[in-house]
């Protein structure tokens, strides 16, 4: 998005433009620059504005006002210029309208400007005149001296008198003001705006787009415990999000030596070269010297991975939005490498110890998570396939059709009038479209961090210690609505909260999300199987006896007292095509933090509660009042 603009005007005109340019409210954006009043010897070329425009961080949008002055490199400019013109039949068309203009042409006058005024004595000789030779083609052609007088010229009407007597012809002046002026260039800058906003919406749909995409494909990825796979997914997701001729993860051994780099199978001749342009990085980024490319560390905490090389990438322009958007992904793809590793500990630890039930644990827990990442990656996609953007390129159509006219379409036509309108209402709904992708994309960085706390829940356990933290009971079980909200509006489930105050605890979060995770998905499995309504979920807090009480209760299928006693039995499940791990894990999960699980059911058909008790005064869970 263009953050600055430049209107280059010619010396004749500067004055005007900028004195009309103050009386605009909303001018902060907004430069004047001048260039030289040569009228077409020679013309104004691209590298010329180029050189007129300083440098500067700013997004940067040139308007060009001319006439003769402007040559076909501006007057057809390419699709990625910066650079747009006002071409102007006359050049006195700028600061008066052109039937005034014409009018006074067509009786033979010589029109003047306040700018060419100021400096008539050297404008004449450029003329190639001199003193006689002025008087005497004044005299044959010209009917009177006409001034269009904007009023930014204080001694206009000396410097007038002195022209007229110098040539012998009679003068008038015309006080046009500089309204005219002011709502031209209202208009322009109004346009450049409109034109900002269509970029800005467009490249809103497309970080949501690439968003969308990239956490669809991570979604797939964590399902994968092999590292190998996860690296070909990690080169195949940025491949497919910068399309770069060079791409390769370079591995980094414990002792901080490269590895034989990894490429897709579309480029492997780039692997034998690659090392030589990897430079040790004192941050976690390098922008590559061809500046199409750049190096991302893939690190997490203290372990180095490897590092991703992506260079010559398709659109060079937008280096530095693709930098920050793969920065804010390479930190999953860490995660994912770190989960594969952790995984392929744990499945060996649990092989060599008989132990392969606390791998599956992981899996399943995980589990349930990514479900919820897809249902958000979903919505995305739904969100951008059906946003307002698509309405753009018919108004874009419309106004490129009236481009000659463009003023006295948006000022009398009913479809032009009604653009500024569009817009508005446009760029609300657009808003709304927004806000609930980045509600969304927020839920997906929630998910992901759930992800984390299960993964480090697990490095904890494998060292037998206890991760506790301060916190409400009521922002975990939030946190856990939050994960399975969709679920809840699928099924039309109602949710009624009873949060007793339970004040700030020291409890171990990740194991808490993960027992009452499986206790809330297995009440809504039962409630969206039942035929009960309304459906009901129930979510308690409280303590009693020191003792910090959950509960979790649905009105679904219920649970006979023959299979209460069996429900926490690893492999036993009531439903179809469930494994019976989940409520077997949660039950583990409780024991192991100091507490148990309790289930109670009427029978079948009416429901079922299951309540979490945990002390808050234990030394062996580490958790005590604050």
């Amino acid at each position: 998005m263009a953050n600055k603009l430049h209107i280059l005007a010619c010396a004749y005109f500067v004055r005007d433009v900028k004195a009309a340019l103050a009386l605009i409210d909303d001018n902060s954006d907004v430069e004047v620059i001048s260039f030289p009043a040569d009228c077409g010897r020679p013309q104004l070329s691209e590298e010329d504005v180029n050189t007129l425009v300083p440098e500067t961080n700013d997004t940067i949008e040139t308007l060009i006002l001319g006439n003769v002055c402007i040559n076909n490199e501006i007057n057809n400019p390419s699709p990625v210029s910066s650079s747009h013109y006002q071409y102007f039949e006359q050049c006195f068309h700028i600061i008066c309208p052109p039937q005034l203009v014409n009018q006074y042409l067509a009786k033979g006058d010589y029109l003047l400007s306040p700018g060419w005024l100021s400096g008539w004595s050297k404008n004449v000789r450029k003329l190639g005149f001199n003193e006689q030779d002025a008087k005497d083609f004044f005299k044959q052609s010209i009917n009177k001296l006409r001034l269009i007088d904007t009023g930014v010229n204080s001694k206009s009407k000396k410097q007038l008198k002195e022209l007229s007597n110098q040539v012998g012809i009679t003068t008038k002046t015309v006080p046009v003001g500089l309204d005219y002026l002011s709502l031209l260039l209202e208009k322009e800058i109004r346009f450049w705006k409109q034109r900002n906003a269509l970029k800005r919406l467009s490249e809103q749909q497309h970080v949501a787009t690439n968003y969308a995409t990239a956490y669809e494909m991570i979604s797939q990825l964590s399902r994968s415990s092999s590292e190998a796979e996860i690296i070909d997914g990690i080169l195949e997701l940025f491949n497919l999000l910068f399309a770069p001729e060079e791409i390769a993860y370079i591995p980094v051994s414990k002792s901080g030596e490269f590895s034989s780099p990894v490429t897709l199978a579309s480029n492997p001749d780039i692997a034998e070269s690659i090392i030589d342009k990897i430079p040790r990085l004192k941050q976690d980024f390098f922008l590559c010297a061809s500046g199409s490319g750049f190096l991302l560390s893939i690190k997490h905490k203290e372990s180095e991975f490897g590092y991703l090389l992506i260079d010559q990438i398709a659109m060079p322009q937008y280096i530095r939005s693709y930098l920050n958007h793969a920065r804010n992904l390479v930190s999953v793809c860490a995660l994912l490498i770190e989960n594969a590793r952790i995984q392929h500990k744990l499945i060996d630890t649990a092989h060599l110890a008989g132990k392969a039930e606390l791998a599956i644990e992981v899996l399943h827990n995980i589990g349930n998570v990514i479900n919820s990442v897809g249902i958000s990656t979903n919505i995305i996609r739904e969100q951008i396939n059906n946003s307002v953007c698509s309405r753009i390129p018919a108004i874009v159509e419309l106004l490129e059709q009236h481009k000659e006219n463009m003023s006295d379409f948006i000022d009398n036509d009913p479809r032009g009038k009604n653009i500024p309108a569009f817009f508005s209402a446009l760029n609300e709904e657009h808003q709304k479209q927004y806000d609930a992708n980045i509600a969304e994309i927020e839920r997906l960085i929630s998910n992901v961090e759930q992800i984390k706390g299960i993964v480090r829940s697990q490095q904890a356990h494998c060292h037998d210690n206890r991760l506790v933290e301060k916190i409400s009971c009521e922002i975990i079980i939030s946190e856990i609505i939050n994960m399975y909200s969709h679920k809840l509006e699928q099924h039309k489930i109602n949710l009624e909260k009873d949060f007793s105050e339970t004040g700030i605890q020291l409890l171990p979060k990740y194991q808490l999300l993960q027992i009452v995770g499986n206790l809330v998905i297995n009440a809504i499995d039962s409630l969206s199987l039942s035929k009960t309504t309304p459906r009901e979920l129930t979510l308690k807090t409280g303590i009693k006896d020191g003792d910090l009480h959950i509960l979790v209760s649905d009105n679904g299928l219920g649970i006979e007292s023959s299979e209460q006693v069996k429900i926490f039995q690893h492999g036993y499940t009531t439903k179809q095509n469930h494994s019976g791990f989940g409520l077997h894990s949660a039950s583990n999960l409780a024991s192991e933090i100091g507490g148990k699980l309790t289930v109670t059911s009427e029978g079948k058909n009416k429901g079922a509660s299951f309540t979490l008790i945990l002390p808050l005064e234990n030394k062996k869970t580490g958790l005590y009042n604050d």
